[in-house]
């Protein structure tokens, strides 16, 4: 009612700019006055609670976080995307009391950012693991910008000792650890195949014949004494070298066969054609009765006679080696 105001029959009504505004009349009985009245629109009230929001947010300025002079709930509703986390706060607002939610300082919340690719969270942290690695580098030895842990976890070939670092990282620091450069471990190699350390010092024979290259004549990356235990036939003279060093080193090889000739002829094949025969028997018919020949003394008695022709004629046919 307008009884308040009978005595002088007027009553003021303030009115907001850019607000519809009509024309209305009223009686109290004793006299007309006119009252102007306000419709409130869209604009002035956003949540449509019949309250001007700018008073809301005069009384009220936690409903206004990001200043914009309307409702962060009306905020919200038009653009979800402020609110990831659903808990009808900014997110911009929440972030700027609390920079730990945004630790990628990309403007969105991190937790928000985890639930839509799981892939940002590998340990399962509920932190970023960008921000972890930035935290601690030893998180991610080889940069790639993704946690070892969770690489080691998808390959466990990248951490053949199992101690939860990187084989890459640890040779890198160590290169000791890898002499034959191929990225993996010298003792997780010779674990696999022993062969790769016949003398079992704990180092790659390759290696070993790189720094001593005397172990390895033929320069195949194979220790000579295991090669020769292996085949005692590729060292004929058994003096330890293989055959072939021996040739490198100036035995005579006439017929290049790989061996000294001095093998042949002491087996009998004294015309070193590969087969004891009648020709070497020739030979020895040719020398009989030299003392102390340089070769055809079969029996060891000094000289060559009948006995070395008998040797030679039981071991007729092809010369063979172990």
């Amino acid at each position: 009612t307008f009884a308040q105001y009978a005595a002088t029959g007027t009553m003021k009504v303030t009115l907001m700019p850019a607000l519809s505004v009509t024309s209305g009349e009223c009686a109290n009985g004793f006299m007309t006055a006119e009252l102007k009245y306000v419709s409130l629109n869209a604009a002035g009230d956003c949540d449509n609670d019949a309250q001007w929001d700018t008073l809301q947010i005069s009384a009220n300025p936690t409903l206004d976080r990001n200043n914009n002079s309307h409702l962060d709930f009306c905020d919200i509703r038009d653009n979800p995307a402020l609110d990831h986390n659903n808990n009808g706060v900014l997110d911009s607002w929440e972030i700027s009391q609390n920079s730990s939610l945004d630790r990628n300082n990309n403007g969105q919340l991190d937790s928000w950012e985890i639930s839509e690719n799981a892939a940002l969270d590998r340990n399962n942290n509920g932190v970023l693991d960008s921000y972890d690695i930035s935290q601690d580098a030893s998180l991610d030895r080889n940069k790639n910008g993704v946690l070892d842990s969770w690489e080691i976890s998808q390959n466990a070939a990248l951490d053949h000792n199992g101690n939860g670092v990187l084989d890459s990282w640890e040779i890198s620091q160590d290169p000791s650890l890898d002499r034959n450069l191929n990225g993996l471990f010298d003792s997780w190699e010779i674990a696999q195949n022993p062969l790769l350390d016949r003398n079992t010092n704990g180092v790659l024979d390759s290696y070993d014949c790189t720094q001593n290259p005397a172990l390895d004549c033929n320069t195949n990356s194979q220790i000579d004494q295991y090669e020769i235990l292996d085949n005692s036939g590729i060292d004929c003279n058994e003096n330890n070298v293989i055959d072939t060093c021996d040739i490198h080193a100036g035995a005579i090889d006439d017929n290049g066969d790989g061996r000294p000739d001095t093998c042949q002829r002491a087996k009998g094949d004294l015309d070193l054609s590969g087969e004891i025969d009648l020709g070497d028997i020739g030979i020895l018919l040719l020398y009989m009765g030299e003392f102390n020949p340089v070769f055809g003394d079969y029996d060891g008695n000094g000289e060559i006679d009948s006995g070395d022709i008998g040797y030679i004629a039981l071991n007729f046919g092809p010369v063979t080696w172990p």
